[in-house]
């Protein structure tokens, strides 16, 4: 999950990171289509290590890898650094061609014929679950100030926008509906 967050993480806030560095919308959108694009070539090399070494060796790589490309990225802070903003994306895309293949070998290690595809299905919806509920928390205020700068409209500057709500997502997702 930690890896999907490096893979859109410029994406929803693209005008920002558009006006740090001072880069083309294509550039910005390139940041997330390095990991489609490397995941082809690697997709049968790391198909292969899944194979050959343990669950918790490939899973300690891919940690790893996107451990070292947020760093990499963290290392990026200045406007003239976005080629280092790059380099730490590519590290994490490669860490992803582990990842992907995680639940279905641990579907096909640990669960009989009959299991698998269930077992394959729940872990990687599991992960687009966590996802998406971390995709919709509300934004840090340093995030929301710094949208409104931008001058191109984008998630991030109507958010700044809207009023903060009475309660964090994940709060009001367990509290039962008042009625009306």
């Amino acid at each position: 999950m930690c890896n999907a967050f490096q893979w859109i993480q410029y994406g929803s806030i693209k005008n920002i990171f558009m006006n740090f560095y001072g880069v083309s919308t294509v550039a910005i959108e390139w940041l997330s289509m390095c990991y489609m694009l490397i995941y082809i070539p690697l997709l049968v090399p790391g198909a292969w290590l899944l194979e050959k070494l343990s669950l918790s060796t490939i899973t300690l790589i891919a940690a790893g890898l996107t451990c070292l490309g947020a760093w990499v990225k963290l290392g990026s802070l200045k406007p003239h650094l976005f080629p280092v903003t790059v380099l730490g994306q590519v590290i994490c895309s490669v860490a992803q061609v582990f990842i992907l293949g995680v639940p279905s070998r641990v579907a096909s290690v640990w669960f009989g014929a009959n299991e698998v595809s269930t077992a394959c299905s729940i872990a990687v919806l599991g992960s687009q679950k966590a996802l998406f509920e971390r995709s919709h928390e509300p934004l840090p205020e340093r995030v929301t100030e710094l949208a409104g700068h931008g001058g191109h409209h984008s998630r991030g500057e109507h958010a700044a926008e809207l009023p903060r709500p009475r309660l964090p997502p994940r709060e009001a997702l367990h509290r039962p509906a008042r009625p009306r």
